[in-house]
């Protein structure tokens, strides 16, 4: 079945910052890649609110992946 988004990615499309902010609890670990899957951030044990700096990239499509609970999610950011 389809299941909800345990945590908010905003605002897609970034600039500057990408925030991740988590419903319930914390993140395991996160990180942002680019789409050859090159690793450009990385964190673990994140809080609740956290700020995923984007400052530099270039323009384009990123993912960020987020492991809470032993499950994996990625979402799809565009930086403009």
């Amino acid at each position: 079945g389809f299941s909800t988004l345990p945590f908010s990615l905003y605002p897609n499309p970034a600039t500057d910052y990408l925030y991740l902010q988590c419903h319930t609890g914390t993140a395991d670990k996160a990180t942002l890649t680019d789409v050859l899957g090159h690793n450009l951030w990385e964190s673990e044990n994140l809080p609740v609110n956290c700020a995923i700096p984007l400052a530099g990239l270039p323009r384009g499509v990123y993912f960020v992946h987020v492991i809470k609970d032993a499950q994996v999610w990625v979402e799809r950011v565009v930086t403009y």
